[in-house]
């Protein structure tokens, strides 16, 4: 069985840690994060990635390509 969570994330920046612990602690194999608030063309982007994506994770990122109105 698969388990899995969806979360508005509404900005990751500073809930970092407590998005890992939830992975960790609910034993997630997928976290699924809306309106995380994060562009490519940052200058931390490399960096946030790092510190959302656990060991044995990949983190996978699709901007949306316009503006409002759902994914």
């Amino acid at each position: 069985m698969l388990h899995i969570a969806v979360l508005n994330a509404q900005s990751v920046r500073q809930k970092i840690c407590c998005l890992n612990d939830t992975i960790t602690e609910r034993g997630l194999d997928s976290l699924i994060l809306t309106e995380t608030w994060i562009k490519k063309s940052e200058g931390a982007y490399g960096t946030l990635i790092n510190q959302l994506c656990l060991q044995n994770y990949r983190y996978i990122h699709k901007t949306r390509t316009k503006k409002g109105g759902g994914l």
